[in-house]
Protein backbone atom coordinates (compact mmCIF):
# COMPACT_ATOMS: atom_id res chain seq x y z
CA UNK A 1 0.00 0.00 0.00
CA UNK A 2 1.41 3.48 -0.74
CA UNK A 3 1.60 5.64 2.22
CA UNK A 4 -0.11 8.12 0.48
CA UNK A 5 -2.82 6.17 0.34
CA UNK A 6 -2.26 5.70 4.31
CA UNK A 7 -1.59 9.50 4.77
CA UNK A 8 -5.17 9.74 3.49
CA UNK A 9 -7.09 7.26 5.63
CA UNK A 10 -5.35 8.76 8.54
CA UNK A 11 -6.48 11.94 7.66
CA UNK A 12 -10.30 11.09 8.35
CA UNK A 13 -8.53 11.04 11.97
CA UNK A 14 -8.53 14.93 13.66
CA UNK A 15 -5.75 16.57 14.26
CA UNK A 16 -6.56 19.27 16.53
CA UNK A 17 -8.53 19.03 20.23
CA UNK A 18 -9.62 22.19 21.97
CA UNK A 19 -7.55 23.11 24.58
CA UNK A 20 -9.02 26.07 26.48
CA UNK A 21 -11.73 25.94 28.71
CA UNK A 22 -13.08 28.86 26.60
CA UNK A 23 -13.33 26.26 24.00
CA UNK A 24 -15.16 23.58 25.18
CA UNK A 25 -12.11 21.40 27.18
CA UNK A 26 -10.38 21.93 30.12
CA UNK A 27 -6.42 21.71 29.87
CA UNK A 28 -6.05 18.22 30.99
CA UNK A 29 -8.71 16.41 29.16
CA UNK A 30 -7.83 18.33 25.94
CA UNK A 31 -4.15 16.82 26.50
CA UNK A 32 -5.56 13.19 27.07
CA UNK A 33 -7.56 13.38 23.93
CA UNK A 34 -5.22 15.02 22.18
CA UNK A 35 -2.65 11.77 23.15
CA UNK A 36 -5.01 9.76 22.79
CA UNK A 37 -5.64 10.41 18.95
CA UNK A 38 -1.76 10.17 17.99
CA UNK A 39 -2.36 7.16 19.33
CA UNK A 40 -4.69 6.02 17.34
CA UNK A 41 -3.16 7.81 14.37
CA UNK A 42 0.30 6.10 14.65
CA UNK A 43 -1.39 2.31 15.39
CA UNK A 44 -3.56 2.99 12.63
CA UNK A 45 -0.51 3.61 10.40
CA UNK A 46 1.73 0.62 11.95
CA UNK A 47 -1.40 -1.80 11.03
CA UNK A 48 -1.39 -0.28 7.44
CA UNK A 49 2.13 -0.62 7.12
CA UNK A 50 1.95 -4.39 8.54
CA UNK A 51 -1.12 -5.76 6.28
CA UNK A 52 0.85 -3.67 3.12
CA UNK A 53 4.52 -5.57 4.44
CA UNK A 54 2.58 -8.59 4.64
CA UNK A 55 1.16 -8.80 0.93
CA UNK A 56 4.77 -8.13 -0.67
CA UNK A 57 6.51 -10.78 1.30
CA UNK A 58 4.42 -13.64 0.21
CA UNK A 59 6.02 -16.42 -2.17
CA UNK A 60 5.21 -17.36 -5.84
CA UNK A 61 4.69 -21.17 -6.77
CA UNK A 62 4.20 -22.44 -9.93
CA UNK A 63 2.52 -25.78 -10.26
CA UNK A 64 3.18 -27.64 -13.86
CA UNK A 65 0.96 -30.70 -14.59
CA UNK A 66 0.38 -33.87 -17.07
CA UNK A 67 -3.23 -32.82 -18.99
CA UNK A 68 -5.02 -35.41 -17.06
CA UNK A 69 -8.37 -36.76 -18.15
CA UNK A 70 -8.37 -39.41 -14.85
CA UNK A 71 -10.91 -38.04 -12.18
CA UNK A 72 -8.76 -39.34 -9.90
CA UNK A 73 -5.59 -37.59 -10.97
CA UNK A 74 -7.54 -33.97 -11.67
CA UNK A 75 -8.57 -34.36 -7.68
CA UNK A 76 -4.75 -35.00 -6.95
CA UNK A 77 -3.72 -32.24 -8.78
CA UNK A 78 -6.51 -29.75 -8.00
CA UNK A 79 -5.70 -30.87 -4.42
CA UNK A 80 -1.97 -29.86 -4.45
CA UNK A 81 -3.27 -26.26 -5.94
CA UNK A 82 -5.57 -25.63 -3.24
CA UNK A 83 -2.46 -27.14 -0.43
CA UNK A 84 0.00 -24.57 -2.03
CA UNK A 85 -2.55 -22.14 -2.49
CA UNK A 86 -3.61 -22.26 1.01
CA UNK A 87 -0.14 -21.14 2.12
CA UNK A 88 0.99 -18.70 -0.28
CA UNK A 89 -2.41 -17.21 -1.51
CA UNK A 90 -4.41 -18.22 -4.53
CA UNK A 91 -2.67 -15.15 -6.41
CA UNK A 92 0.53 -16.04 -5.65
CA UNK A 93 -0.11 -19.28 -7.49
CA UNK A 94 0.12 -20.17 -11.42
CA UNK A 95 -0.95 -23.07 -12.40
CA UNK A 96 -0.28 -24.81 -16.08
CA UNK A 97 -1.57 -27.96 -17.03
CA UNK A 98 0.34 -28.37 -19.67
CA UNK A 99 2.94 -31.06 -19.56
CA UNK A 100 1.80 -33.63 -22.44
CA UNK A 101 1.90 -31.20 -24.80
CA UNK A 102 5.34 -30.96 -26.76
CA UNK A 103 7.06 -27.75 -25.95
CA UNK A 104 4.67 -26.63 -23.61
CA UNK A 105 7.37 -24.76 -21.56
CA UNK A 106 10.34 -23.12 -22.11
CA UNK A 107 13.02 -20.76 -19.50
CA UNK A 108 10.83 -17.73 -19.83
CA UNK A 109 7.89 -20.15 -18.30
CA UNK A 110 9.97 -19.92 -14.80
CA UNK A 111 11.74 -16.73 -14.98
CA UNK A 112 9.08 -14.11 -17.01
CA UNK A 113 5.43 -12.87 -15.03
CA UNK A 114 4.53 -13.73 -12.91
CA UNK A 115 7.78 -15.30 -12.19
CA UNK A 116 10.21 -15.69 -10.89
CA UNK A 117 9.00 -18.22 -8.50
CA UNK A 118 10.04 -19.58 -5.01
CA UNK A 119 8.96 -23.24 -5.94
CA UNK A 120 8.13 -25.07 -9.20
CA UNK A 121 5.85 -28.45 -8.36
CA UNK A 122 5.64 -30.63 -11.13
CA UNK A 123 2.99 -33.90 -10.88
CA UNK A 124 1.98 -36.51 -13.14
CA UNK A 125 -0.52 -39.44 -12.86
CA UNK A 126 -1.30 -41.52 -15.79
CA UNK A 127 -0.57 -39.07 -18.73
CA UNK A 128 3.29 -38.84 -20.03
CA UNK A 129 5.20 -35.80 -19.72
CA UNK A 130 6.57 -34.88 -23.34
CA UNK A 131 9.90 -35.39 -24.17
CA UNK A 132 10.70 -31.58 -25.09
CA UNK A 133 9.32 -30.75 -21.44
CA UNK A 134 11.43 -33.29 -19.42
CA UNK A 135 14.72 -31.68 -21.59
CA UNK A 136 13.37 -27.83 -19.90
CA UNK A 137 13.14 -29.44 -16.49
CA UNK A 138 15.86 -30.64 -16.12
CA UNK A 139 17.83 -27.69 -17.65
CA UNK A 140 15.49 -25.79 -14.94
CA UNK A 141 17.34 -28.03 -12.10
CA UNK A 142 20.42 -27.69 -13.07
CA UNK A 143 20.31 -23.67 -13.80
CA UNK A 144 17.94 -22.65 -11.16
CA UNK A 145 15.39 -21.32 -13.03
CA UNK A 146 13.50 -21.44 -9.74
CA UNK A 147 14.48 -22.06 -6.07
CA UNK A 148 13.18 -25.19 -5.60
CA UNK A 149 11.24 -27.54 -7.51
CA UNK A 150 9.17 -30.49 -6.36
CA UNK A 151 8.36 -33.26 -8.17
CA UNK A 152 5.22 -35.43 -7.31
CA UNK A 153 5.84 -38.02 -10.39
CA UNK A 154 3.76 -41.38 -9.92
CA UNK A 155 4.94 -44.73 -10.17
CA UNK A 156 1.69 -46.38 -11.09
CA UNK A 157 1.98 -46.53 -14.64
CA UNK A 158 5.53 -46.81 -16.20
CA UNK A 159 4.60 -48.95 -18.86
CA UNK A 160 1.72 -46.90 -20.01
CA UNK A 161 2.62 -43.18 -19.03
CA UNK A 162 5.98 -42.72 -21.01
CA UNK A 163 8.12 -43.87 -17.81
CA UNK A 164 7.73 -40.57 -15.96
CA UNK A 165 9.32 -42.14 -13.05
CA UNK A 166 12.82 -43.47 -14.59
CA UNK A 167 12.54 -39.84 -16.80
CA UNK A 168 12.90 -38.25 -13.13
CA UNK A 169 15.22 -40.15 -11.88
CA UNK A 170 17.52 -39.26 -15.32
CA UNK A 171 16.63 -35.62 -15.51
CA UNK A 172 17.73 -35.51 -11.69
CA UNK A 173 21.11 -37.53 -12.15
CA UNK A 174 21.80 -35.48 -14.69
CA UNK A 175 20.97 -31.48 -13.09
CA UNK A 176 22.27 -32.61 -10.24
CA UNK A 177 25.05 -34.73 -10.46
CA UNK A 178 23.51 -37.10 -8.83
CA UNK A 179 23.29 -41.30 -9.49
CA UNK A 180 19.93 -42.46 -8.27
CA UNK A 181 18.04 -45.65 -9.48
CA UNK A 182 14.78 -46.58 -9.22
CA UNK A 183 13.88 -49.41 -6.92
CA UNK A 184 10.89 -51.97 -6.08
CA UNK A 185 7.17 -50.73 -6.01
CA UNK A 186 3.91 -51.30 -3.76
CA UNK A 187 0.66 -50.07 -3.88
CA UNK A 188 -0.54 -50.51 -0.55
CA UNK A 189 -1.74 -47.49 1.34
CA UNK A 190 1.45 -46.59 3.49
CA UNK A 191 3.17 -44.45 6.00
CA UNK A 192 6.35 -43.04 5.46
CA UNK A 193 8.83 -42.06 8.31
CA UNK A 194 10.51 -38.70 8.65
CA UNK A 195 14.02 -39.83 8.49
CA UNK A 196 14.91 -37.62 11.49
CA UNK A 197 18.90 -38.08 11.24
CA UNK A 198 18.99 -35.88 7.78
CA UNK A 199 19.99 -32.69 8.55
CA UNK A 200 17.45 -31.66 6.49
CA UNK A 201 14.26 -33.07 8.30
CA UNK A 202 13.64 -30.35 10.49
CA UNK A 203 11.31 -28.11 7.71
CA UNK A 204 9.45 -31.09 7.61
CA UNK A 205 8.64 -31.98 11.17
CA UNK A 206 5.19 -31.33 10.54
CA UNK A 207 4.96 -33.86 7.89
CA UNK A 208 5.60 -36.89 9.74
CA UNK A 209 4.69 -39.27 8.78
CA UNK A 210 4.11 -38.44 5.04
CA UNK A 211 0.83 -40.59 3.97
CA UNK A 212 1.05 -42.22 0.10
CA UNK A 213 -0.22 -45.04 -1.91
CA UNK A 214 1.27 -46.60 -5.37
CA UNK A 215 4.16 -45.92 -4.97
CA UNK A 216 8.30 -47.01 -6.00
CA UNK A 217 11.24 -46.21 -4.28
CA UNK A 218 14.05 -44.63 -4.98
CA UNK A 219 17.74 -46.60 -3.94
CA UNK A 220 21.43 -45.27 -3.81
CA UNK A 221 20.19 -41.69 -1.87
CA UNK A 222 23.37 -40.45 0.22
CA UNK A 223 21.99 -41.27 3.83
CA UNK A 224 21.66 -37.31 4.55
CA UNK A 225 19.60 -37.10 1.35
CA UNK A 226 16.62 -39.94 2.39
CA UNK A 227 13.98 -37.71 3.40
CA UNK A 228 11.49 -40.44 3.97
CA UNK A 229 12.02 -43.86 4.38
CA UNK A 230 10.09 -47.58 3.21
CA UNK A 231 7.22 -47.77 5.29
CA UNK A 232 7.34 -50.07 8.14
CA UNK A 233 11.15 -48.11 9.31
CA UNK A 234 11.61 -47.99 12.71
CA UNK A 235 14.08 -45.02 13.98
CA UNK A 236 16.44 -47.46 15.28
CA UNK A 237 16.74 -48.29 11.35
CA UNK A 238 16.76 -44.86 10.61
CA UNK A 239 20.69 -44.70 8.28
CA UNK A 240 22.66 -42.21 10.11
CA UNK A 241 23.57 -38.99 8.55
CA UNK A 242 26.42 -39.02 6.03
CA UNK A 243 26.65 -40.28 2.35
CA UNK A 244 26.24 -43.70 2.67
CA UNK A 245 24.14 -44.91 -0.36
CA UNK A 246 20.26 -45.95 1.26
CA UNK A 247 18.03 -47.88 -0.75
CA UNK A 248 14.47 -48.03 -1.11
CA UNK A 249 13.74 -44.32 -0.05
CA UNK A 250 10.43 -42.59 -0.41
CA UNK A 251 11.52 -39.05 -0.67
CA UNK A 252 14.69 -37.38 -1.26
CA UNK A 253 15.97 -34.01 -0.89
CA UNK A 254 18.81 -32.11 -2.49
CA UNK A 255 19.69 -28.95 -1.03
CA UNK A 256 20.80 -26.21 -3.10
CA UNK A 257 24.42 -26.30 -2.13
CA UNK A 258 24.72 -29.99 -3.44
CA UNK A 259 22.53 -29.50 -6.66
CA UNK A 260 24.74 -29.04 -10.11
CA UNK A 261 27.80 -28.04 -7.87
CA UNK A 262 26.13 -25.31 -5.94
CA UNK A 263 24.62 -23.55 -8.83
CA UNK A 264 21.27 -26.14 -9.35
CA UNK A 265 17.43 -25.73 -7.87
CA UNK A 266 16.76 -27.52 -4.64
CA UNK A 267 14.95 -30.74 -5.29
CA UNK A 268 12.64 -32.86 -3.60
CA UNK A 269 11.42 -35.72 -5.68
CA UNK A 270 8.87 -38.51 -4.72
CA UNK A 271 7.22 -41.30 -7.48
CA UNK A 272 3.89 -40.74 -6.05
CA UNK A 273 0.73 -38.41 -6.40
CA UNK A 274 -1.16 -40.78 -4.12
CA UNK A 275 -0.38 -38.03 -1.01
CA UNK A 276 -2.80 -35.96 -2.77
CA UNK A 277 -6.48 -37.71 -2.94
CA UNK A 278 -7.89 -40.71 -0.91
CA UNK A 279 -8.32 -43.85 -3.04
CA UNK A 280 -10.77 -46.04 -1.89
CA UNK A 281 -10.43 -47.68 1.86
CA UNK A 282 -7.45 -44.75 2.43
CA UNK A 283 -7.24 -41.30 3.93
CA UNK A 284 -3.71 -40.32 2.39
CA UNK A 285 -4.76 -36.45 1.77
CA UNK A 286 -6.91 -36.28 4.41
CA UNK A 287 -4.18 -36.96 6.70
CA UNK A 288 -1.52 -34.85 4.70
CA UNK A 289 -3.93 -32.04 4.00
CA UNK A 290 -2.86 -28.56 5.50
CA UNK A 291 1.17 -29.96 6.04
CA UNK A 292 3.03 -30.71 2.98
CA UNK A 293 2.43 -27.04 1.97
CA UNK A 294 3.10 -25.16 4.82
CA UNK A 295 6.47 -27.94 4.71
CA UNK A 296 7.82 -27.19 1.40
CA UNK A 297 7.33 -23.45 1.80
CA UNK A 298 9.15 -23.73 4.43
CA UNK A 299 12.03 -25.76 3.42
CA UNK A 300 12.29 -23.73 -0.05
CA UNK A 301 11.66 -19.92 1.70
CA UNK A 302 13.03 -20.01 5.21
CA UNK A 303 16.27 -18.90 6.40
CA UNK A 304 16.92 -22.08 8.24
CA UNK A 305 15.32 -23.88 5.52
CA UNK A 306 16.37 -27.56 4.04
CA UNK A 307 16.93 -25.61 0.76
CA UNK A 308 19.59 -23.98 2.92
CA UNK A 309 19.68 -20.51 1.14
CA UNK A 310 20.86 -17.13 2.55
CA UNK A 311 17.87 -14.72 3.20
CA UNK A 312 18.43 -10.90 4.15
CA UNK A 313 16.50 -9.15 6.87
CA UNK A 314 17.01 -5.73 7.89
CA UNK A 315 16.03 -3.06 11.21
CA UNK A 316 16.16 0.16 12.84
CA UNK A 317 17.38 0.06 16.63
CA UNK A 318 14.45 2.18 17.02
CA UNK A 319 11.33 3.31 15.11
CA UNK A 320 10.90 6.61 15.64
CA UNK A 321 12.94 10.02 14.69
CA UNK A 322 12.89 13.67 16.65
CA UNK A 323 14.19 16.49 14.36
CA UNK A 324 13.66 19.07 17.65
CA UNK A 325 16.67 17.60 19.24
CA UNK A 326 19.89 15.85 18.72
CA UNK A 327 17.65 12.03 18.07
CA UNK A 328 17.26 12.03 14.27
CA UNK A 329 19.98 9.21 13.89
CA UNK A 330 19.35 5.49 14.10
CA UNK A 331 21.21 2.41 13.73
CA UNK A 332 20.79 0.42 10.80
CA UNK A 333 21.24 -3.42 10.47
CA UNK A 334 21.47 -5.87 7.83
CA UNK A 335 21.20 -9.25 8.64
CA UNK A 336 22.00 -12.23 6.12
CA UNK A 337 21.75 -15.53 7.28
CA UNK A 338 23.33 -19.02 6.14
CA UNK A 339 21.95 -21.96 7.43
CA UNK A 340 24.44 -24.54 5.79
CA UNK A 341 28.04 -25.79 7.17
CA UNK A 342 29.88 -24.06 4.41
CA UNK A 343 30.41 -20.03 3.63
CA UNK A 344 28.74 -18.24 0.66
CA UNK A 345 31.01 -16.68 -1.68
CA UNK A 346 30.91 -14.06 -4.00
CA UNK A 347 27.31 -12.12 -2.79
CA UNK A 348 26.50 -8.84 -3.39
CA UNK A 349 24.30 -6.48 -1.46
CA UNK A 350 23.11 -2.93 -2.28
CA UNK A 351 20.73 -0.94 -0.15
CA UNK A 352 19.25 2.40 -1.65
CA UNK A 353 18.13 4.12 2.11
CA UNK A 354 15.19 6.11 0.52
CA UNK A 355 14.88 10.00 0.91
CA UNK A 356 15.80 12.06 3.03
CA UNK A 357 17.46 9.20 4.94
CA UNK A 358 21.50 8.96 4.70
CA UNK A 359 24.35 7.19 5.97
CA UNK A 360 25.28 9.68 9.30
CA UNK A 361 28.76 9.51 10.98
CA UNK A 362 29.64 7.42 13.53
CA UNK A 363 31.32 3.29 12.75
CA UNK A 364 30.36 1.05 10.03
CA UNK A 365 30.57 -2.86 11.08
CA UNK A 366 30.44 -6.22 9.18
CA UNK A 367 30.87 -9.97 10.71
CA UNK A 368 30.49 -10.68 7.24
CA UNK A 369 33.97 -11.67 5.58
CA UNK A 370 35.98 -10.26 2.61
CA UNK A 371 34.40 -7.31 2.52
CA UNK A 372 33.79 -4.77 0.17
CA UNK A 373 32.12 -2.33 1.93
CA UNK A 374 30.98 1.05 1.20
CA UNK A 375 28.46 3.65 3.20
CA UNK A 376 30.14 6.78 3.04
CA UNK A 377 28.53 9.95 5.52
CA UNK A 378 26.18 11.81 3.53
CA UNK A 379 25.76 9.39 0.63
CA UNK A 380 22.51 7.25 0.48
CA UNK A 381 23.61 3.79 -0.54
CA UNK A 382 24.73 0.86 1.39
CA UNK A 383 27.26 -1.73 -0.84
CA UNK A 384 29.10 -4.70 -0.30
CA UNK A 385 30.58 -6.74 -3.11
CA UNK A 386 31.64 -10.23 -3.58
CA UNK A 387 31.60 -10.81 0.09
CA UNK A 388 31.47 -14.29 2.34
CA UNK A 389 28.35 -15.06 4.40
CA UNK A 390 30.01 -17.59 6.90
CA UNK A 391 28.27 -20.44 8.03
CA UNK A 392 25.68 -18.71 10.86
CA UNK A 393 25.24 -15.80 8.78
CA UNK A 394 26.30 -12.35 9.73
CA UNK A 395 25.47 -8.70 9.98
CA UNK A 396 25.94 -5.19 8.58
CA UNK A 397 25.46 -1.99 10.88
CA UNK A 398 25.42 1.19 9.71
CA UNK A 399 24.84 4.72 11.27
CA UNK A 400 21.69 6.62 9.32
CA UNK A 401 20.41 10.24 9.61
CA UNK A 402 16.80 11.80 9.31
CA UNK A 403 19.16 15.02 8.14
CA UNK A 404 17.73 18.59 10.57
CA UNK A 405 17.58 20.67 7.22
CA UNK A 406 15.66 22.41 5.80
CA UNK A 407 14.70 19.59 2.84
CA UNK A 408 14.55 17.08 6.16
CA UNK A 409 12.43 18.89 7.72
CA UNK A 410 9.67 19.46 4.67
CA UNK A 411 10.15 15.99 3.86
CA UNK A 412 8.82 15.19 7.99
CA UNK A 413 5.89 17.10 7.28
CA UNK A 414 5.15 15.47 3.93
CA UNK A 415 6.30 12.16 4.03
CA UNK A 416 6.95 11.51 8.21
CA UNK A 417 7.18 7.82 7.51
CA UNK A 418 9.98 6.27 5.15
CA UNK A 419 10.18 2.30 4.29
CA UNK A 420 13.82 0.83 3.71
CA UNK A 421 13.88 -1.64 1.16
CA UNK A 422 15.90 -4.39 -0.24
CA UNK A 423 14.52 -6.72 -3.26
CA UNK A 424 16.28 -9.94 -3.20
CA UNK A 425 17.64 -10.81 -7.22
CA UNK A 426 17.85 -7.81 -7.38
CA UNK A 427 19.66 -6.23 -4.33
CA UNK A 428 20.81 -8.73 -2.47
CA UNK A 429 21.94 -11.68 -5.40
CA UNK A 430 24.10 -14.71 -3.91
CA UNK A 431 25.42 -17.62 -6.21
CA UNK A 432 23.91 -20.42 -4.36
CA UNK A 433 20.31 -18.60 -4.59
CA UNK A 434 18.83 -16.59 -2.14
CA UNK A 435 15.37 -16.30 -0.47
CA UNK A 436 12.98 -13.94 -2.04
CA UNK A 437 11.57 -11.67 0.55
CA UNK A 438 11.91 -8.30 0.20
CA UNK A 439 13.44 -7.02 3.76
CA UNK A 440 11.79 -4.25 5.32
CA UNK A 441 12.52 -1.62 8.03
CA UNK A 442 10.94 2.02 8.06
CA UNK A 443 11.37 4.44 10.51
CA UNK A 444 8.58 7.49 11.40
CA UNK A 445 9.60 11.19 11.37
CA UNK A 446 8.43 13.65 14.51
CA UNK A 447 8.93 17.23 13.59
CA UNK A 448 9.72 19.56 16.22
CA UNK A 449 6.86 21.20 18.20
CA UNK A 450 7.39 24.63 19.59
CA UNK A 451 6.36 25.69 22.94
CA UNK A 452 5.52 29.46 23.99
CA UNK A 453 4.74 30.79 27.21
CA UNK A 454 4.49 34.40 28.47
CA UNK A 455 5.24 35.80 31.77
CA UNK A 456 4.47 39.74 33.27
CA UNK A 457 6.76 40.40 36.01
CA UNK A 458 5.37 44.20 37.60
CA UNK A 459 7.99 46.62 38.99
CA UNK A 460 7.31 47.41 42.39
CA UNK A 461 6.37 50.80 41.38
CA UNK A 462 3.94 49.76 38.77
CA UNK A 463 0.21 49.05 39.78
CA UNK A 464 -0.71 45.50 37.85
CA UNK A 465 -3.77 45.70 35.31
CA UNK A 466 -5.53 43.28 33.45
CA UNK A 467 -3.76 42.19 30.35
CA UNK A 468 -6.15 39.82 29.30
CA UNK A 469 -6.89 40.31 25.36
CA UNK A 470 -3.55 41.62 24.67
CA UNK A 471 -1.23 40.81 21.79
CA UNK A 472 2.55 40.08 22.18
CA UNK A 473 4.36 39.74 19.16
CA UNK A 474 6.51 36.72 18.79
CA UNK A 475 9.69 36.44 16.54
Amino acid sequence: MHFDTIKRMLDIVPNKIPAHPSRGLPDSMGNEMRNLLVFFRLLMAAFLLCAGAQQALAQKVLLLTTNEVATDAMQANDNLETEFAGVVGAANLTRMTVLSTPNAISQTTFTSAPGPFDIVVVASTYLPVHPTNWTVLQSAVANRWANSIVFFVDGCCEGSNGNNAQQMVNILNAGTGSTFVLGSSGGNDSQFPLNTNSPYSASFAGLNPFYGGAITYINAVPASNALYLKAGTLPAGFPSAGTTPTNSVYGLLIPTIQSNAGDGACVFAVVDITPFYDPPGALSWTNNRGKVGPAFVNAATSENGACGLPKVSKSFDKTDLYLGGSDNSAVLTISLSNGTPNPITNVNLTDNLPAPLMVGTGTVGSTCTANSLSASPGSNVVSNSAFTIPSGGCTITVPVVWPNSVAGRQACIDTPSVTNTITPGTDFVSPTGQVNTPATASLACHAAQLAISKQVVWPANITPVDLTGTSFPVS
